[in-house]
């Protein structure tokens, strides 16, 4: 009798698991192929930085991801699907830094209005758009990874909105 209720307790959680783990996937969603982009500035990884991938010519999926502390980024499809559909894409690179923020004396005063610091960009600004960056991939069938650098370090303040 253990040995049947340990087995209903294993299915259960295993059909739990499955349909949590499910995702629908959007109408027309092609095929996806794992992408793995490696970031480096000055040739050392950068970690931190936002990584979206804009086909060429654009379509309607949107696909990016984010590094690690090893300037690795895997790349997901609506962020939550795992690899990119096939074909050639420009490659955006963002990576900002906040100084000067609020201090905690400021985020306890009920009269403090803002000044929540300095915003600077830490990656030129031609890798941030994609009609100015350089970098290119291409996604295709076998393996997908590639090294990009963006350039030299950099520290530009961001206009104050």
């Amino acid at each position: 009798m253990k040995h049947f209720s340990l087995f209903a307790i294993l299915c259960s959680l295993f059909i739990f698991l499955s349909g949590c783990a499910k995702q629908d996937k959007p109408e027309g969603l092609p095929e996806l192929l794992p992408y793995e982009l490696i970031l480096t500035q000055d040739g050392k990884p950068l970690p931190g930085a936002n990584v979206s991938l804009t086909a060429q010519p654009p379509g309607q999926w949107i696909v990016g991801g984010g590094t690690d502390d090893n300037g690795v980024a895997k790349i997901y499809t609506h962020g939550k699907f795992a690899g990119a559909p096939a074909g050639k894409y420009k490659v955006v690179i963002t990576k900002t830094v906040t100084e000067g923020g609020p201090t905690e004396a400021d985020k306890n005063n009920p009269s403090y209005n803002g000044g929540s610091g300095k915003i600077f960009s830490l990656v030129d600004k031609q890798f941030g758009d994609v009609k100015t960056t350089p970098l290119e991939v291409d996604v295709k069938a076998g393996e997908n990874k590639a090294t990009l650098d963006a350039g030299k370090a950099v520290k530009i303040a961001m206009p104050q909105m």
